[in-house]
C-alpha cells in the first residue's frame, strides 16, 4: 500500500530558502505471496528471568504465544481490509489429550483451562502442525496471505488438554479482540507476565524474516500444570495488556515495513559521536568482544544463545524506547542478521524509523548544536555540509541529496566553507533547521488520503526496569581479548558510504585531500570508467596504502 509522511520545517527564523513542508514517499507490504515457516526449536531466551518483582513460574511459553499473535495481527488486518478478505481454519489441527499424552522432546501436551468448543478449536488450529489457519487477501483476482500468516514445521507434536467436554465440531474463528482475550486467560492461567508482550515483539519481527527470506527459530516452550481453573474475567487483564489490542494497527503499520524495522533494530548500534573513521574501534566491544564468530549463525548451543541475549538486552538499555523490539528480535531469530549487518559498517538506514520510535539511527536524525561556522569560521563540520546538502530548498533544481547516506554514519572532519556548495554557504548564519514529523498520510485507492496522527501519547512503552537477570551488574566479567580489526573492514565500508553520496549525487571530485585517501579515491576512479560502485571491500591494499589510511584513521579532523 501506497503512503507517505509530512515533515515541517522548525527553526528557520528568516530563511525563505527551505520549502515550509515536505512528503517522503513510502510503502507498506499489507499482503505477501506465502506464510512464513517457522520452527520451535530456538535457544535464545529459553530461560526467561521475567521483570522485577515477577514471579519465575519456570515455564517459557513465548513461542506458543507469539504464534497467538501472529493469528491476532492477521485477523485484525482481515477485518479492516473487510470486502475480499477471508480468515479461516484450515483441516491441519493439533490433537485433544485425553489423559494419553506422554510428555517428551518430540510431543508435549498444553492445558487451557476449562474452555468452551469456539476456543479449543481456536487453540487447535494454533498449535497444528504446518497451517492451522488461513488469513487470504484478494487483489485483482489474485491471492495474498497476511504478513504474519506462518507455517510451523513439524519438529514438535502439541496435543490440547482441556477440562471440559467437546459438544461439538466449530468452523467460524475467534475475531482479534476474541483471540487477545483467550490468549491474556491463557497467560494469566500460567502466570506468564511479561513474556505476553515480550511476545508481541517477536510476532512484529515475522514480516522481516519473510521479506528477507531469513529462517524463524521461536524459543522451545517448556510447560507446567496451571492452576486450578480459575474463572477469570475481563477485569482480569491488565490495563497494560488491553493497550496493545488498543493500539494494534500501529504496532501492524511499523511491523508491515521490514525495511524500517530491521534499519530501527540496527539503531542502538549508532552513536552520534562517532565519526565514520573510527567505526570499526567503536563497534569491537560489541561484536568482537561481548559476542564470539559464533553469534553470526543461528544459536544451536547455549553460548552462542546467551551472546546474543547479552547483545539484545545491551541495545534494550541503550535504546529503551525500542527495547522490547531489540528482544523480540533476538528471540525471533534475526540477532544473526543484525550482527553481521552491523559489523560491514553499513547501517541500513530508514527516514521513519526515528520520528515513529524516538530511537535516532543516523546524524540526519539530529540537527545538531551550536552555529554552523566552527570555532574558526572559515570552517564548517562536514557532517553538517551533508546535513545542509539534504535540506529541501524552495527551488527543486537545486535539491539533489533527497536521499540520506546510507549507513548514518556521520562523515569526518571539516570543510572550508570556501569550498563547499553555494547551497551550504547561503546557510553558514543561519540558525540551525530541521524538519520534524507532522503525520502520516496513508493514499487510498480511490485517489483520496487519510492522515493519521498516530499515537496521542507517548512513544513506546521503555522495556520494564530489571527485564532480566541474564546479566549481573554487579558481577565482574571477564572476556577473551582478540586481536583488532586491522583491516578496519567496518570503518572503511562506513566511510565509503558516506562519502561516496556526494559523488553518486554528480558533483564533481573536491580539492580537499580527504578525497584522495584509498578509502576513498578508488570510488571516483571507478566512477569515471563507468563501474559499479555499490561494494568497496573486495580488494586489498599494500603496505604503503595502509600506512596511509591508518594516517587518516590517527587524525579526524581533516
Amino acid at each position: 500500500m501506497e503512503a507517505s509522511s509530512i515533515w515541517k520545517v522548525s527553526n528557520h527564523g528568516d530563511c525563505d530558502r527551505l520549502k515550509a513542508e515536505v512528503s517522503k514517499s513510502a510503502f507498506m507490504n499489507l499482503a505477501v505471496e506465502k506464510s512464513v515457516p517457522v520452527k520451535l526449536d530456538g535457544k535464545v531466551f529459553t530461560t526467561w528471568a521475567g521483570a522485577t518483582n515477577e514471579r519465575d513460574t519456570g515455564m517459557n511459553c513465548i513461542g506458543i504465544l507469539t504464534l497467538g499473535w501472529c493469528y491476532i495481527l492477521s485477523a485484525r488486518l482481515i477485518e479492516l481490509r473487510g470486502e475480499g478478505a477471508s480468515l479461516g481454519y484450515t483441516e491441519s489441527q493439533a490433537q485433544y489429550d485425553h489423559g494419553t499424552c506422554v510428555e517428551s522432546s518430540t510431543t508435549s501436551s498444553l492445558n487451557v483451562g476449562k474452555v468452551d468448543d469456539d476456543v479449543a478449536r481456536w487453540w487447535s488450529a494454533i498449535l497444528a502442525p504446518k497451517k492451522g489457519w488461513k488469513a487470504i487477501v484478494t487483489d485483482e483476482s489474485l491471492s495474498w496471505v497476511a504478513p504474519w500468516c506462518i507455517s510451523r514445521k513439524c519438529e514438535r507434536a502439541f496435543s490440547i488438554k482441556r477440562n471440559a467436554p467437546t459438544s461439538g465440531s466449530v468452523s467460524t474463528p475467534l475475531s482479534s479482540q476474541r483471540a487477545f482475550e483467550v490468549l491474556s486467560e491463557f497467560a494469566l492461567l500460567h502466570d506468564l507476565g511479561s513474556q505476553f508482550p515480550i511476545s508481541l515483539a517477536a510476532a512484529l519481527m515475522i514480516p522481516a524474516h519473510g521479506y528477507y527470506g531469513w529462517g524463524v527459530h521461536l524459543p522451545s516452550p517448556t510447560t507446567k500444570k496451571p492452576k486450578e481453573d480459575p474463572n477469570f474475567s475481563m477485569r482480569s487483564i491488565p490495563q497494560a495488556w488491553l493497550g496493545y489490542i488498543g493500539d494494534i494497527e500501529y504496532y501492524m503499520s511499523l511491523s508491515c515495513a521490514p525495511e524500517r524495522m530491521f534499519a530501527i533494530l540496527c539503531g542502538p548500534f549508532w552513536e552520534p559521536e562517532v565519526p565514520c573513521n573510527l567505526v570499526s574501534p567503536w563497534l569491537h566491544p560489541a561484536l568482537n568482544e561481548v559476542t564470539t564468530n559464533s553469534s553470526t549463525t543461528t544459536a544451536h548451543d547455549q553460548e552462542t544463545a546467551h551472546d546474543q541475549e547479552v547483545l539484545a538486552l545491551l541495545c534494550a538499555l541503550r535504546r529503551p524506547s525500542i527495547g522490547a523490539l531489540c528482544i523480540g528480535a533476538a528471540i525471533s531469530g534475526l540477532s544473526p542478521k543484525i550482527i553481521s549487518s552491523v559489523g560491514s559498517g553499513q547501517l541500513p538506514v530508514d527516514q521513519h524509523a526515528f520520528a515513529w520510535t524516538g530511537s535516532p539511527q543516523c546524524f540526519h536524525d539530529l540537527p545538531g548544536m551550536g552555529p554552523y561556522r566552527c570555532e574558526d569560521s572559515e570552517f564548517i563540520a562536514r557532517q553538517d555540509v551533508w546535513r545542509l546538502l539534504h535540506l529541501p530548498t524552495t527551488d527543486p533544481e537545486d535539491w539533489k541529496f533527497d536521499n540520506r547516506p546510507f549507513g548514518g554514519w556521520a562523515p569526518c572532519g571539516k570543510s572550508l566553507s570556501e569550498n563547499c556548495d553555494i547551497q551550504v554557504v547561503l546557510h553558514l548564519d543561519c540558525r540551525r533547521h530541521e524538519y520534524q514529523y507532522d503525520h502520516w498520510r496513508w493514499h487510498l485507492e480511490d485517489g483520496s488520503f487519510l492522515d493519521d496522527y498516530g499515537f496521542s501519547r507517548d512513544l513506546m512503552t521503555p522495556v520494564p526496569e530489571g527485564l532480566s537477570d541474564v546479566i549481573q551488574k554487579a558481577t565482574q566479567m571477564t572476556f577473551e581479548k582478540k586481536d583488532f580489526d586491522d583491516y578496519q573492514k567496518a570503518s572503511k565500508g562506513a566511510s565509503f558510504k558516506s562519502f561516496i553520496w556526494l559523488f553518486n549525487k554528480g558533483c564533481g571530485v573536491p580539492s580537499e585531500p580527504v578525497y584522495q585517501d584509498d578509502w576513498i579515491k578508488k570510488a571516483w576512479k571507478r566512477r569515471a570508467r563507468d563501474e559499479p560502485i555499490e561494494n568497496e571491500d573486495e580488494e586489498e591494499y599494500d603496505s604503503e596504502s595502509h600506512a596511509r589510511v591508518q594516517s587518516w584513521v590517527d587524525s579526524i579532523d581533516i
